[in-house]
């Protein structure tokens, strides 16, 4: 059995954080966490979460500086950004510095989550296959070269 993997919300708004852990408790099988700072959320990136939905506007730093430190820790972990700043600038700047996408608060935010959560699950799934694919081929490759030096021995 598959651990469950970690997704951290990053948001300051509490209703609108437990919209989002209500909606995707339901629709997806992550475990989900809470942080109300984005220092709250660095403090537990021991967890290696998974995926974590960021907003832009933070009390104490702002969405890209939360980004950068969690690119420094594990370049691995996706981070999507959900936010009602709608500056372009502010998205292109998220997605130059390693966001996977930038998703402007409205009512269909939940859906466009689901999308990308959908896709991140499916290319996970491609990305573990080609591993297991990778390391049979190892183990086919040693076996020949065992026949081989084995055949070698026999013959001489």
């Amino acid at each position: 059995m598959k651990k469950q993997q970690d997704l951290f919300i990053v948001e300051d708004d509490p209703l609108f954080a437990s919209i989002l852990k209500t909606n995707l408790t339901q629709k997806t099988d992550y475990k989900i966490h809470i942080f109300e700072t984005g220092e709250a959320m660095l403090n537990a990136l021991y967890m290696n979460p998974a995926v974590v939905l960021l907003d832009y506007y933070l009390e104490e730093m702002n969405g890209l500086d939360v980004l950068r430190q969690i690119r420094g820790f594990n370049p691995n972990i996706t981070v999507i950004f959900i936010s009602a700043q709608e500056t372009t600038q502010v998205a292109v700047d998220s997605l130059k510095n390693g966001a996977l996408d930038y998703i402007v608060k409205d009512e269909t935010s939940v859906d466009k989550i689901m999308v990308l959560l959908d896709k991140k699950k499916a290319v996970d799934m491609e990305v573990e296959k080609l591993q297991r694919s990778r390391r049979n081929t190892r183990f086919i490759l040693a076996g020949v070269i065992v026949i081989a030096i084995v055949t070698i021995f026999i013959c001489f």
